[in-house]
């Protein structure tokens, strides 16, 4: 009877961390979609209207939610690092972010070009990685689970 239940815990942490394990590459892609999406609000209102960064930032937030708008409202002093992505990722994107105040309309659309070319490639990244990976390693984790149960059974 112990035996069971040992298998039947191990079998319930396995699923847990499968859930997590997809849960943080989903977060990932989430965070490059929203990027994207910003990215093409920005170049709209910057190019068009000449909309200052914050009123672009609270208009893009209060339309949608999601992990980016936990930190626009922040701007500029974003946070040093955030959940979901590595520092490598957030850095790129909090600097985009951050020099895209200190130029003019001219430097602004260029850099913006620049950061959606770079959002696409990263995203198309995030998106694989999440099919593959994340998908892999649950599964992984849900038969290694179910087999630890098998094995105490």
């Amino acid at each position: 009877m112990l035996r069971l239940f040992i298998g039947a815990a191990a079998a319930s942490v396995s699923l847990v961390v499968a859930y997590l394990v997809r849960r943080r590459y989903q977060l990932r892609l989430a965070w490059w979609a929203q990027y994207q999406q910003l990215l093409l609000a920005l170049e709209r209102q910057i190019s068009l209207a000449h909309t200052p960064m914050p009123q672009v930032f609270a208009d893009f937030c209060r339309e949608g939610k999601g992990p980016l708008c936990t930190v626009l409202p922040s701007y500029p002093e974003f946070p040093a690092a955030v959940n979901g992505l590595s520092s490598e990722e957030w850095s790129l994107m909090r600097d985009t972010l951050i020099s895209l105040g200190r130029t003019d309309f001219a430097g602004q659309a260029k850099l913006l070009s620049t950061a959606r070319l770079t959002a696409d490639s990263r995203h198309a990244t995030a998106s694989a990685e999440a099919k593959g990976k994340g998908s892999l390693i649950s599964k992984l984790t849900v038969l290694l689970g179910m087999a630890l149960f098998l094995i105490l059974l």
